[in-house]
């Protein structure tokens, strides 16, 4: 590159205040004055005036900056930040009156510092450059898997199985961890083969198979539903945008028939697991046929529901307050335990904001433009949303009870702090969204940056129903 190209570039360059695109933009305004350049001297002229001339045809460098400065600016996606921080603030009320139970009443101070480093965790992940991940998956997976296999060996149990790393008088939940270690990974993966058609799905289903056996040897049988639906998602997602190439209808069929007969092999291993099996059948009697056993939890969560007023705290027990009668108030059946305290209407605004919230998660996702960008945070969309769910449905007696917890209301540090960043991941994707790699979901971005067409200088970063910037010749 000529040292007249060179200055002309870094002009244009100056005006643009996010340098995270500068290179992106030197790279196609340097092949568009070639491509220029090369029709001039095809014309007859020297190599010096051909190239004045096709600098001279991309107009004003202090024009294109500004207008690309405008158009690349890093962008923030407050309404989910707000929305994150409402419900959270749900969580700082109901952790307060937790504070105050006579029976394993939860540490306020120490929920406080759970909300500061998942804050922290988010902003950090926001401010941080996520294409970083899609560079090592393998990495990020074996960090998994060493976290498991370490604690099954040397982790702290709780309820007999080892879930839990205790550093510092920190209690670290491996699995929270282990869990966003491996979405990450898999959307690295889907990268990688992206292309390679039927093998590129098997490869990737076997990794993916690989990180859930694990939680079915700890065993953790909620953390092995969240992983397959997210995997599934990912999958059946990316087979629709014919990530693979190929025959998208054989590929569908094989994932859809594969994910069945895993499914009735879950269903399998439930039947054949006593404790599983009652704990089934005492959901599908809300605990009638066992109120003293499996179906204890179901009976009295119905009875606190029932107990519940529509403004303000709820009827007291004959047989207690709600910590005394219901384990796991402050974690996996915190939105009883909100209903409880603030009444109904309260627990019915909770469940809409979060709704709300998990719509506007996907719909930000889904405009996302780079592709890992797009899966990162689709699947960070999902983890999120499988939680939501799954809690919300135990609560009102819906599902069958497994260990997941309500995001950003329970009790719990290390969960807190994984599902800040799965928000995180999310807003980094969208903060970077005009700024744009060179592997794109081929089905909504136009193939180049810059364009030189009808005597107009089109220059357009967005996608193809994005309005176009023009400078005339």
């Amino acid at each position: 590159m000529s040292r007249v190209i060179e200055s002309f570039i870094d002009d244009v360059c100056s005006y643009i205040k996010y340098k995270g695109v500068h290179k992106e933009v030197k790279d196609e305004l340097s092949l568009h004055i070639d491509e220029l350049k090369d029709s001039y001297i095809s014309k007859g002229l020297s190599e010096e005036e051909a190239e004045k001339k096709a600098i001279a045809d991309m107009g004003n460098a202090a024009e294109i900056g500004e207008k690309l400065n405008k158009q690349h600016k890093p962008q923030t996606e407050w309404s989910l930040i707000i929305l994150t921080a409402i419900i959270s603030f749900f969580g700082i009320l109901v952790m307060y009156v937790s504070s105050n139970f006579e029976n394993h009443p939860v540490s306020f101070s120490n929920y406080i510092l759970h909300v500061c480093v998942g804050v922290a965790a988010l902003i950090g992940i926001y401010f941080t450059d996520y294409i970083k991940l899609k560079k090592h998956p393998i990495m990020l997976y074996f960090a998994a898997v060493f976290l498991l296999v370490f604690c099954m060996f040397f982790g702290t149990a709780y309820a007999g199985v080892k879930r839990w790393l205790v550093v510092g008088g920190f209690a670290i939940s491996v699995n929270s961890v282990a869990g966003i270690l491996f979405v990450s990974s898999f959307c690295g993966f889907l990268e990688k083969y992206q292309g390679e058609g039927f093998m590129g799905i098997v490869k990737l289903m076997l990794w993916g198979i690989g990180s859930m056996m694990l939680f079915v040897l700890q065993p953790s049988m909620s953390m092995v539903f969240v992983l397959f639906v997210a995997y599934a998602v990912l999958v059946i997602r990316a087979i629709s945008l014919n990530h693979f190439d190929g025959n998208k209808k054989i590929q569908m069929k094989f994932v859809l028939s594969l994910g069945g007969i895993s499914a009735l092999m879950s269903l399998g291993v439930l039947i054949s697991s006593p404790y599983r099996f009652q704990r089934l059948l005492a959901f599908w009697n809300n605990g009638a046929n066992d109120p003293a056993g499996s179906g204890w939890i179901f009976a009295m969560a119905d009875k606190v529901l029932k107990s519940s007023n529509l403004v303000g705290k709820g009827t007291p027990l004959t047989e207690g307050s709600i910590d005394w009668v219901m384990p796991e108030i402050t974690t996996d059946f915190a939105l009883i335990n909100v209903i409880n305290n603030f009444g109904w209407l309260v627990g019915i605004a909770l469940v809409a904001i979060i709704a709300f919230f998990i719509v506007k998660m996907f719909i930000t996702s889904n405009k996302i433009k780079n592709s890992f960008g797009f899966y990162l945070s689709l699947v960070s969309c999902v983890m999120l949303t499988v939680q939501f769910v799954i809690n919300v449905l135990i609560n009102f007696g819906l599902c069958p009870y497994i260990d997941v917890s309500l995001p950003f209301i329970s009790y719990g540090g290390t969960n807190y702090l994984t599902n800040m960043i799965y928000v995180g991941l999310i807003l980094s994707a969208w903060r970077r969204n005009n700024i744009l790699s060179r592997t794109q979901r081929n089905i909504s971005i136009r193939e180049k940056l810059i364009t030189f067409a009808d005597n107009k200088l089109i220059i357009d970063f967005g996608v193809s129903n994005t309005k176009s910037h023009g400078h005339d010749k």
